[in-house]
């Protein structure tokens, strides 16, 4: 995923992607899909609409499509990552794309009134994303389990349904935001100003300014030193270059913001930041020192194996008939 606000790709099963990754932060950033989260590993830190969640190891996260969010972990999470696509449930769903989780980010909690929903619930994930990850080609199978999976979420945690006044507005704002953010993504290497976006985009000063103060809870300038700082770590992290050479690379008109970034991030220069982690070595630094990493197939499907083998054994016998339906055994 080169693009964080891009339309997301579901390149292996039609209106899903899901992937493994280890992050240490993520910019402030927005999409249609709806995207659950699993934390496998560490602490998380989300922070959406003003307010700051923090997550531990085996605690899950929602976020509803069209909410902007922003990922913190100081010591890097890894996490298994869900995106589903509106059209994966709108075709059958009437009106899905309205429907709105009531819920904080973290879920955890909701599952609390029956002992074995929550490891049944963390059992089917870790299967959908072992099937997803193996490539099966019976791709149906995914599907299956992300319908179930997506009416465990709706039978345990409330919703409403948005009325158009209030949906459209919402729909429109977001995919501006992702057309201003994917055309930053893909130049803040170089000079760019307000006033260019806005006019690509036919829009105000004033009007793209309150968008991403509204929306992400920044300004347009701070996402963008926000996206070249995180680039000029991954070159510090993975290059030889000079201090200076990244900086000019990553967009920085003067090496004394980039300085100034690292001081107030990691309470060191650049240089003192490289010497650090080159002293600690490479190997599994490497992915702490990245805002992002994501593992690849084999490396993904180590950690998942034996994370579902555990909630797959601490759900027991539970059944899908008796988890929705607990009445049946009555009949």
């Amino acid at each position: 995923m080169s693009n964080e606000y891009e339309i997301i790709s579901h390149s292996i099963v039609n209106y899903v992607n899901i992937f493994v990754v280890h992050l240490v932060s993520r910019t402030p950033h927005i999409h249609r899909d709806l995207e659950l989260g699993i934390l496998l590993e560490g602490s998380l830190t989300v922070r959406t609409g003003g307010k700051l969640f923090t997550l531990e190891k085996d605690d899950a996260y929602l976020m509803n499509s069209m909410e902007a969010h922003e990922f913190v972990s100081g010591g890097g999470a890894l996490i298994l990552a869900f995106q589903f696509s509106p059209v994966a449930f709108s075709s059958f769903v009437q009106g899905y794309e309205q429907h709105r989780f009531i819920t904080d980010p973290p879920i955890r909690e909701a599952f609390a009134g029956t002992p074995v929903k929550y490891p049944f619930f963390l059992s089917l994930c870790s299967s959908l994303a072992i099937e997803y990850i193996r490539g099966s080609e019976k791709e149906y199978r995914c599907l299956a389990m992300a319908t179930c999976l997506f009416n465990l979420l709706c039978e345990t945690i409330p919703m409403h349904s948005m009325n158009n006044t209030d949906y459209l507005p919402m729909r429109n704002r977001t995919e501006r935001l992702v057309s201003v953010t994917d055309f930053i993504d893909s130049n803040f290497r170089r000079k760019l100003l307000l006033e260019e976006v806005a006019e690509r985009e036919g829009l105000s000063l004033y009007h793209l300014s309150h968008l991403f103060r509204n929306t992400l809870g920044i300004s347009f300038q701070e996402y963008v030193k926000q996206k070249r700082f995180e680039y000029a770590c991954r070159l510090i992290a993975s290059t030889d270059m000079t201090i200076l050479d990244i900086s000019l690379d990553s967009g920085f008109s003067d090496v004394r913001y980039l300085n100034n970034m690292f001081r107030k991030e990691y309470g060191c220069s650049p240089s003192e930041y490289r010497a650090n982690r080159e002293r600690r070595g490479s190997g599994d630094d490497f992915l702490s020192d990245n805002t992002q990493y994501f593992l690849p197939r084999e490396d993904s499907l180590a950690v998942l194996l034996p994370f579902h083998q555990r909630f797959s054994s601490e759900a027991g016998s539970l059944t899908i008939e008796e988890l929705f339906h607990p009445d049946l055994n009555n009949l």
